[in-house]
């Protein structure tokens, strides 16, 4: 019976027997493990089963996605199952490795409170028998979120320890704690950027012992000595660092990370204490930056309008087509941009594109074109068996003599490859027909022979 069929049959026991699993065992000749296993395809999305009954994936592959949520399935198998490329002839250990890899995350990698996670539906320790550890997330936004608003809550503890105190970042950092920072600065907390290495971290007071972890209680003993020699040399290092910060030689800021967010300092030695000046100086960049803020999200905005909403059948409008070939002239080879005005330009800058379109000629627009043409077709993007053809007419069209050339020397030398196989495939079909016959001949001697022995017995 396919697994399908034999995971739907235990279930429709199960309710026929009111549940009792030792009874559906002993009925099939299973145990008990084997039909609760089995009954977990019934689990499976539909597109999942469908693979799985025209065998596009393996047995063990359709079990290890019975142990996902649904949610989890369509995306595993829209992403990744869709074609012989992806991961259906992976080994069920190397799948549940990609799995994990790409869309499950190991709580234990993060510090903010899991008490709800413990018993959450998209932790995969409820569904592994042979779990250790926290588990893993299988719901990636959630978790995210949840990391998002422990940094968001744990920055804003820090900096309530001092007014002075200001949320800073990598300068080209790419953390996935970027999106904290961001809501962070929108709602007007001010974040400075430094370049990686500049600021320095702020003592961390070590974690206490615990006489669990330790085998007599003189180890324990030492270790608690050792605990207290660290914590007061950290306390002593900190209340220098922060006696620093109020006389202006350190600056100390609230610096996050992929998983928390803890006190830097950057040395202030030669600037001294910030003036009154200095201070307004500040204040007026941020103003300008919070415009810019204003109109980056206006446009983030409006791209999201522009992608997702229908536009209304109108005739084509100049602006639009202003705006084509501003787009175009990102395609124009160097060596025309003499014929666009700009001789010594390596290449065009956004104002001098606008420039440009703003006074097309005919003869510009023929040429801009032609070269978005050209990038186009001998681009390996999207260059399907319609798009080489195409490129194949352009060629004869613009280049006919070089093309020909090409055509014919490649027509030509594949045309002999192909003559020397026809030759192999005629010894080949020649053998054949030898051997063919030879077999028959073999076949009617014999067959001679026995009619000859038969008559004279």
């Amino acid at each position: 019976m396919p697994p399908l069929d034999e995971a739907e049959a235990y279930k429709a026991a199960m309710q026929t027997l009111g549940g009792d699993a030792a009874a559906v065992a002993a009925r099939f000749g299973k145990s008990e493990q084997y039909i609760y296993y089995r009954m977990k395809l019934n689990e499976l999305i539909p597109d999942v089963k469908k693979l799985l009954r025209e065998n596009s994936i393996t047995l063990g592959l359709a079990m290890e996605l019975a142990r996902y949520g649904k949610d989890l399935q369509k995306t595993i198998c829209k992403d990744r199952l869709k074609d012989e490329e992806g991961w259906r002839k992976y080994s069920v250990k190397e799948f549940k490795r990609m799995v994990d890899a790409h869309y499950t995350n190991d709580l234990a990698r993060y510090r903010f409170d899991q008490t709800v996670c413990a018993k959450c539906k998209h932790n995969t320790n409820l569904y592994d028998m042979f779990a250790t550890g926290s588990g893993r997330c299988t719901n990636r936004e959630c978790l995210e979120a949840k990391n998002r608003e422990f940094i968001e809550r744990k920055s804003g503890e820090l900096l309530a320890q001092n007014p002075k105190f200001i949320l800073c970042k990598d300068r080209y950092g790419c953390d996935d704690h970027d999106k904290a920072i961001e809501h962070m600065t929108e709602n007007g907390i001010e974040c400075k950027a430094f370049e990686y290495g500049q600021v320095q971290e702020m003592p961390a007071i070590p974690a206490e012992p615990c006489p669990a972890d330790y085998a007599t209680d003189a180890d324990y003993t030492a270790a608690m000595q050792i605990y207290e020699q660290q914590k007061k040399a950290a306390e002593e290092k900190t209340a220098d660092l922060l006696a620093k910060h109020d006389a202006g030689a350190i600056r100390i800021f609230v610096k996050t990370s992929r998983d928390d967010a803890r006190l830097v300092y950057v040395n202030q030695a030669a600037k001294g204490r910030e003036s009154t000046g200095e201070l307004i100086a500040r204040l007026e960049e941020k103003k300008i930056r919070n415009t810019e803020l204003a109109h980056e999200k206006t446009v983030e905005a409006v791209r999201q309008i522009v992608r997702d909403e229908e536009i209304a059948p109108t005739p084509f409008t100049q602006l639009e087509d202003n705006i084509l070939y501003y787009i175009m002239l990102g395609s124009l080879r160097r060596e025309h941009l003499a014929a666009v005005g700009f001789p010594k330009a390596y290449y065009l800058t956004s104002e001098q594109k606008i420039a440009v379109v703003n006074a097309l000629t005919d003869e510009q627009r023929d040429l801009i074109t032609r070269d978005f043409l050209v990038k186009s077709l001998t681009s390996d993007i999207g260059f399907d068996k319609t798009g080489k053809q195409l490129l194949m007419e352009f060629a004869a069209l613009h280049h006919k003599e070089k093309y020909e050339v090409v055509k014919a020397q490649f027509d030509e030398e594949y045309t002999k490859r192909n003559d020397r196989l026809d030759e192999r495939i005629a010894v080949a079909e020649a053998q054949e027909k030898a051997k063919t016959k030879a077999a028959k001949k073999e076949g009617k001697t014999g067959k001679s022979t026995k009619k000859t022995t038969k008559k004279a017995a």
